[in-house]
């Protein structure tokens, strides 16, 4: 029930790792394009996948709370990068990815 999760349970749901489960989606994200995309925009030679995940917006959950995601990572190295492909149109009205123009000079916010 929506109104018993916490913030973060009302944001999405999330569905990890969806290459173990579909041909399609590990076609996509383990091609060539991706990799090459994420490569020139990290400037190396090549890159390593950590994740691939689903995040499914309910009707009538929560907002996602601003946040950046390589905090939450276990990575030893600066150099990564989020893609974010949506599988939909997505127009304002239903709250699109949004950055915060700057975001990578405050504090702690890109460690």
């Amino acid at each position: 029930m929506m109104a018993e999760r916490d913030t973060y349970g009302k944001a999405f749901l999330q569905i990890m790792n969806i290459w173990t489960k579909s041909e399609e989606v590990k076609r996509f994200v383990f091609g060539k394009r991706l990799a090459r995309i994420a490569s020139e925009l990290m400037g190396t030679r090549g890159m390593r996948m950590y994740h691939d995940q689903a995040l499914f917006k309910e009707p009538g959950g929560g907002f996602t709370p601003w946040h950046a995601d390589q905090y939450y990572w276990p990575l030893a190295n600066n150099n990564t990068l989020t893609a974010w492909v949506p599988m939909q149109a997505v127009p304002m009205e239903m709250g699109p990815l949004e950055f915060s123009a700057s975001s990578q000079h405050i504090p702690g916010a890109a460690t």
